[in-house]
C-alpha cells in the first residue's frame, strides 16, 4: 500500500508564536491606553500599529541576515535589490517608533502604505501560487506557513494606516 504524503494542517500549534506575539501587543495597546487615560480608536490603532512593527522588527532583528535570506524568496523589492532585506527590519522599528512617540504620523503612516502595500504584493502571489514557504513575519526563529494569515496581517497594517491617513 502506498502512503502520500500530504501536508500538515494548519492548526493553533502552528500559528501559536503568532497569537502569543499579538495577544502581548493587545495586552501593550490596552496598558498604554489606561497609563494615558485615552481610549479613542485613533490612540488604540497608534499603540497597537506601533507595538506591533516594534514587536515584528525585534524578531527580525534576533538574525538580520536570516531574516533577509527568507525574505527574499517571496518579497519582489528584496529580489530585486536584496540589501532591502538589511533594511526593512530597521525601517520596521522606526515605523513602530515614530508611531508610539507620535512622530510624523502623516508621513510615517504613508510610508507604511507605500511599504507594506508593495510587500503585500509578493505575499499573496506566493499564497496564490500554494508555494510552501516559511513566512519571515516572526523572523527566521519560528517555522510560520506563508498562509492568508499573512496577508491578513500585513492589510491590517495598511488598512489602519489608511484610516490614520484621513
Amino acid at each position: 500500500m502506498e502512503h502520500h504524503h500530504q501536508p500538515a494542517p494548519k492548526t493553533i500549534k502552528t500559528y501559536w508564536p503568532l497569537i502569543l506575539v499579538l495577544a502581548f501587543i493587545a495586552s501593550g495597546t490596552f496598558y498604554l491606553s489606561w497609563v494615558r487615560n485615552s481610549f479613542d480608536a485613533s490612540n488604540l490603532m497608534l499603540d497597537f500599529m506601533g507595538l506591533f512593527f516594534v514587536a515584528f522588527a525585534f524578531f527580525k532583528l534576533l538574525d538580520v541576515p536570516a531574516f533577509a535570506s527568507a525574505y527574499r524568496s517571496y518579497d519582489i523589492p528584496t529580489k530585486l535589490w536584496p540589501t532591502w532585506g538589511y533594511v526593512y527590519p530597521f525601517l520596521e522599528l522606526a515605523f513602530g517608533v515614530l508611531l508610539l512617540y507620535r512622530i510624523e504620523l502623516f508621513w510615517t503612516n504613508l510610508a507604511i502604505v507605500v511599504v507594506l502595500g508593495v510587500s503585500i504584493v509578493g505575499v499573496i502571489q506566493s499564497v496564490l501560487k500554494k508555494r510552501e514557504i516559511k513566512c519571515a513575519c516572526l523572523g527566521t526563529g519560528f517555522n510560520l506557513p506563508m498562509s492568508q494569515v499573512t496577508i491578513i496581517e500585513d492589510g491590517l497594517m495598511i488598512l489602519m494606516a489608511l484610516w490614520m491617513l484621513y
